[in-house]
C-alpha cells in the first residue's frame, strides 16, 4: 500500500468515527427529548453511556463496562463485539437518582414497546439489562456511590452478554444467567457486590454488610467450605430455582459451576450456552418447566459428556483441587 492509499484508508476511517460519534451524540439528544431532560454522551469502545451524571462520576463504570468485555472477548476469542451487539454500541444510561432512572424506564417502554407491563416490572427494580430491541442496561447512583455502582454496572453487562450470545428471545435460568453475571463482576474487579442489591437474592433476612462487596478469594473459600462439608445443593435441584430462591450459597455455586465450565476450555461454556438455547422450548414463559430442565440436561450431556450428577462430582472434585479455604477471612 502506497502513502495516497494509506491515508485514503485513514482518511475514510476517520469520516466514519466521525459520523458514529455524531450519530451516538443524536441518540442521547433525542433520549433526552423523550425524558424530558438534559443528557450527555460518552461513547467508549463498546459501550454509548446515557448520561445524567458529571462524566467524572461516570469514569469508574466506563471501566468496569469495558473490563467486563475484556474479561469476555479473553475467554471467549470473540474480538468483534458486533458479533453479539449488532452494529449499535450498547446503551448504557447512568442517572443520578431513582427518578431519572424511572424516566429512562418510561421512554424505553414507549419508544421500543419490548412486552406488556415492562415497565412497572422495570421501575420496581433498580438496575435493568435488556438484550432487545435496544440492547440496553441503566441504574443510578444515589443512595450509591460512583465506585459502588461500577459493580453494578460490571454485573449488568455479564447479563447482556450471556442474553445476546446467540441469541434466542426468550428468558435464561436464573441460576446460570446471574451465575455468570456474578462470575465476570468478580473477574473485572475482583470481588462481587451486586446480587446483594436484590435482598441477597434468597438471603432477604440476611444482614446486607455480611453478604456484599465480596473479595472473590473469600468467596471461593466459602465455596470450598460448602464441598467439603458436602453442604452444597445438587445442581439439579438448582436449575429450576427462580430468583428469589437462590440464596448465597447456591449463588456461590452458580457462579463457581461458571467458572468449572470455563475452566474446561475448548469453548465449551459457550457452547453449552448456544445448545441449551438451540433446545429451549419456544413459549415466552418466565417460569420453569420441565421443557427447560430437560434443554439444560441435555446440553450439558451434549457439551461435557455428564449428566447433573455427574458434572456435580467433576465440578466438587475441581473445586477442591483449585479453590482455597482461607486461614483468615479476605479483609475489604
Amino acid at each position: 500500500m502506497n502513502c495516497a492509499q494509506w491515508s485514503s484508508v485513514m482518511l475514510l476511517a476517520l469520516v466514519s468515527a466521525q459520523a458514529q460519534a455524531q450519530d451516538a451524540s443524536a441518540e442521547v439528544e433525542s433520549i433526552g427529548t423523550g425524558m424530558g431532560t438534559k443528557l450527555e454522551a460518552l461513547e467508549s469502545d463498546h459501550f454509548l453511556f446515557v448520561l445524567g451524571v458529571p462524566r467524572t462520576q461516570a469514569q469508574p463504570s466506563v471501566q468496569a463496562a469495558e473490563g467486563a468485555w475484556k474479561e469476555f472477548s479473553a475467554f471467549s476469542g470473540v474480538t468483534d463485539s458486533g458479533e453479539l451487539f449488532g452494529s449499535k454500541k450498547p446503551l448504557v444510561g447512568l442517572f443520578a437518582a431513582k427518578a431519572g432512572y424511572d424516566k429512562f424506564a418510561e421512554w424505553y417502554g414507549a419508544t421500543y414497546k419490548p412486552w406488556p407491563g415492562f415497565v412497572d416490572n422495570v421501575k420496581r427494580a433498580v438496575f435493568w439489562p435488556q438484550p432487545h430491541p435496544r440492547i440496553a442496561t441503566f441504574t443510578h447512583l444515589r443512595p450509591n456511590t460512583p465506585e459502588s455502582v461500577r459493580n453494578v454496572i460490571a454485573h449488568e453487562v455479564g447479563h447482556l452478554l450471556i442474553m445476546r450470545w446467540k441469541y434466542h428471545n426468550n428468558f435464561l435460568p436464573p441460576w446460570l444467567e446471574e451465575g455468570f453475571a456474578c462470575w465476570i463482576e468478580a473477574k473485572t474487579l475482583g470481588r462481587s457486590n451486586c446480587y446483594c442489591f436484590a435482598g441477597g437474592y434468597g438471603d432477604r433476612a440476611t444482614r446486607l454488610d455480611k453478604i456484599n462487596d465480596i473479595e472473590w478469594p473469600r468467596w471461593k473459600a466459602a465455596v470450598a467450605l460448602q464441598v467439603k462439608g458436602n453442604h452444597d445443593k445438587a445442581l439439579k435441584s438448582i436449575i429450576p430455582m427462580t430468583l428469589s430462591d437462590l440464596s448465597a450459597a447456591e449463588m456461590g455455586k452458580a457462579w463457581s459451576m461458571v467458572d468449572w465450565m470455563i475452566a474446561q476450555g475448548e469453548g465449551k461454556f459457550l457452547k453449552f450456552v448456544e445448545r441449551m438455547k438451540a433446545l429451549w422450548p419456544k413459549d415466552i414463559v418466565f417460569e420453569h418447566s420441565e421443557a427447560k430442565g430437560t434443554a439444560q440436561e441435555k446440553a450439558l450431556q451434549e457439551v461435557f459428556g455428564l449428566d447433573p450428577e455427574g458434572i456435580d462430582k467433576a465440578w466438587r472434585a475441581w473445586v477442591g483441587a483449585n479453590y482455597k479455604l482461607l486461614k483468615e477471612p479476605a479483609r475489604k
